[in-house]
């Protein structure tokens, strides 16, 4: 291989990259900031929104693994995401959790940089989330 096709190969590695870099970048500036502690009992989950939500606290009970969705404005038992060209959906972000019997599981639907989140929670132990995972 010939210095110019060294040359040639290095350029066009430095573009796909440099292109990589960028979209991922572009990518977390769509992300919405939030920042969610998530406490939880045997049949109750806690969340205190400590940035990114018009809520201060929530909680939901479930006698059974099944999902509840979260976003900016609260929590629900139905995931109401607005379908149609007529309807925006005007949530930043969106996930759904379920308190499941050693911890929680967690789906991003909206606004975040993960799809799925899954730890052990022990009983009125904290554990916080961002749009990004989970915080130490």
């Amino acid at each position: 291989m010939n210095l110019k096709s060294k040359l040639t190969l290095a350029s066009l590695l430095y573009c796909v990259v440099a292109l990589l870099a960028f979209k991922a970048n572009e990518a977390e500036t769509k992300l919405k900031t939030f920042n969610i502690e998530i406490i939880k009992s045997d049949r109750e989950v806690y969340m205190t929104c400590n940035s990114g939500c018009v809520w201060e606290k929530l909680s939901f009970n479930s006698p059974k693994p099944e999902p509840w969705w979260v976003d900016e404005n609260g929590v629900s038992r139905e995931n109401n995401v607005a379908d149609g060209a007529d309807k925006k959906d005007l949530t930043n972000f969106r996930f759904s959790i379920v308190n499941t019997h050693n911890g929680v599981e967690l789906n991003g639907l909206k606004g975040t940089a993960w799809t799925s989140l899954t730890f052990t929670l022990k009983n009125d132990q904290p554990q916080l989330i961002n749009q990004m995972g989970m915080l130490e």
